[in-house]
This record gives structure tokens, sequence and C-alpha cells, in this order.
């Protein structure tokens, strides 16, 4: 051990030579330039030295890898639902619903929420977002202080047309349906950047999600926290979404997915032509199920890299049911990327 520390000891002194002969040799300049020829001397100087500090210095230790999380903030324990025996029995792919448009309407904390949220606005969207519609509403909460609907109740988010409307009233609510399909602009929406990630946590719909939703949005932000994310990924809780069973449930908007040729712009969400041969995506929302505390990580980190976590993976907005189980075989063989897919409008 004692032959070891002498022998880095003696690698550190060659690594900070090259910075000690420079002190050398401008200390013996300077003596030079006051004796004479202080010009010359003055210019040797300033080359000896300018070649001294480009010289290779200290090699710097390459950053240790950022250790993933898997545990729970502060040393929480999973609840015990995450180890219930359904988790991981059936096949998730093709286990949502057709749909365009998901609107969701921050309608106070998961706790204020009964079987079925109704408030003045999720009912007016309601009314017309009847079955087959291709609308879901959902009510959904952020405490986040970077989120865009902090502190605010009947605002509207609609994915994955990536779309804000601050503060609806009834009227507006179901004008705003109206207009989606039509396709027609949304009165007041302004352009809702970022990636969103919404959590079921309704608990007085279904015990499982109301004992898992919680604990993974705590998981999720402390991920997004320790990538830097924050105010670039939101987490959010929300109200039931379907598949109490696939418990956690997790939807996760901002991926840009491949659109086949001839397909459209997909809302905000289009990519342009850009050329014949560039790949025009669109913006999609991810389902997920069976999602734990330690596979949060997995989500965003596909989320962020455009990718899908193949075996939690439900399916996605503006895909058919039956066209999500070959994107699911697509994507488990092209680690996590649709590619292949013929995703269409």
């Amino acid at each position: 051990r004692r032959a070891s520390t002498r022998g880095g000891h003696a690698m550190a002194l060659l690594a900070w030579l090259p910075a000690l002969v420079g002190c050398g040799a401008g200390m013996l300049l300077a003596v030079r330039m006051v004796e004479g020829s202080a010009l010359l001397t003055s210019v040797l100087a300033g080359a000896i030295l300018m070649v001294l500090f480009l010289l290779p210095g200290r090699k710097r230790s390459p950053a240790a890898p950022r250790a993933r999380l898997t545990a729970l903030p502060g040393g929480v324990a999973p609840v015990a639902e995450f180890a219930r025996e359904e988790m991981g029995s059936e096949e998730l792919a093709g286990s949502v619903k057709a749909h365009r448009h998901h609107l969701l309407v921050t309608s106070g904390p998961p706790s204020y929420w009964d079987g079925e949220v109704s408030t003045e606005v999720v009912d007016a969207l309601g009314e017309v977002a009847v079955k087959g519609s291709g609308l879901r509403v959902t009510a959904c909460f952020s405490d986040e202080a970077t989120c865009p609907t902090v502190g605010s109740d009947d605002d509207l988010l609609i994915f994955p047309d990536m779309l804000h409307v601050p503060k609806l009233q009834p009227d507006e609510a179901a004008a705003a349906a109206r207009a989606l399909l039509a396709g027609k602009p949304v009165p007041r929406a302004r352009p809702l950047s970022g990636r969103f990630i919404f959590v079921c946590c309704h608990g007085a719909r279904d015990d499982r999600c109301g004992a898992c939703g919680p604990q993974l949005v705590a998981m999720l932000r402390a991920v997004v926290a320790s990538r830097d994310l924050a105010g670039e990924v939101h987490v959010y809780a929300c109200s039931h979404v379907g598949g109490h069973a696939y418990a956690g449930n997790v939807i996760a908007f901002g991926r840009r997915a491949p659109l086949a040729a001839g397909g459209g712009a997909g809302g905000a969400g289009g990519a342009g032509d850009g050329g014949a041969k560039r790949t025009r995506t669109r913006v999609t929302g991810d389902w997920y199920g069976y999602v734990t505390p330690a596979r949060c990580e997995d989500i965003v980190e596909a989320l962020m890299d455009d990718r899908v976590v193949p075996d939690l993976w439900r399916g996605e907005t503006r895909v058919a049911p039956a066209e999500h189980i070959e994107h699911s075989k697509i994507a488990k063989a092209s680690g996590g990327r649709c590619e292949g897919c013929t995703c269409r409008e």
C-alpha cells in the first residue's frame, strides 16, 4: 500500500511538471528583463509560457456514472399493491381505447375527488365528449412550482395537440371540445411546451390506484429532479384513465413518433415535409401499466429519448388498439423505438 502511495505521488508530480517548468522559466526570464534587452526577452518569455500553458496537464478522472434511482425518496417502503399477484399477469399492448384528443382539467388534489369527478367544466366537456367522439376527459392536479397550471383550477390541457387554455368557463369548455371535433382552432388556446407525465391516483375509484399513484408521483419527481429536468418534465396526478388492474397507470406525453408517408401533421406535433427523405413526426401520448417505483427512471429516460418502455407499454394516442400489439412487437425488437410502424393521422 505504501509503494502504491509513493507511485501516486510521483504521477501527480509529473502531471504538474509543465506548470512548474513554466513558473521557473518565467522567473528566470523576469530576471533577464531587468538586466537588459527587455523587449526581446519579454517576447521570448510570452512565447515560452504560452507553449507550456497549452501542453496537456493533469488528466481528470472520468465522471462516475450517475446512480439510477430505484428507491422511493426518504427511504419509504413501496406499498404492498406493487407486489400483488396480478402484476404482469396480462398482455398490456392493446388495452387502450381509441381516442384522438385527451382533455385534462385541473380540478384540485386527488383527496377532493369522488368516485366520479364532477365540476362545471368537467361536466361541460363530458356532454360533448360522448362515447365514440374520440375525446377523453380526465381531471388532474399538480402542485409543482414549475408546472404551467400551478395554483389554478379549471385550466384545460389538450394532448397530443400540446395546447393550454387557462381558467376555462363551462361554456368555453363545450366550445373547445366542439372545436376539436370540427378540426378548428380552440379559442384562447396557447401552445404548451415541455413533456408531461400523468399518474392515476384516483383512490376513490380504486384502491390500487390510490395506493400506487402517490408513490409513483413522488418517485417520478425525484427522477426528474435528479436529471435536472425540472421545468421541462411535469408530473401530475390524474383521475381514472381505465384499467385499474394495470395500476400503477402512467401516461407520458411528449414523445415524437414517426408518421407514415401521407399522414397528417398531428396538430401541433407535425414537423413538416422538410425534404422527401425526412421522416415526419408527431407528438403522441404513451400509456403504461404495471409501473413500479423501480421503473420510473425507465419511463423518464424513454420519454426524453423519444422511445417507449416496451414491456410496460399499453398503447398510444391516435393509434387503433388493434395496431398496438404490432407496434409493441416492433418496439421490443428495436429498443423501444417505433421504427417501421405505419402510424397515420
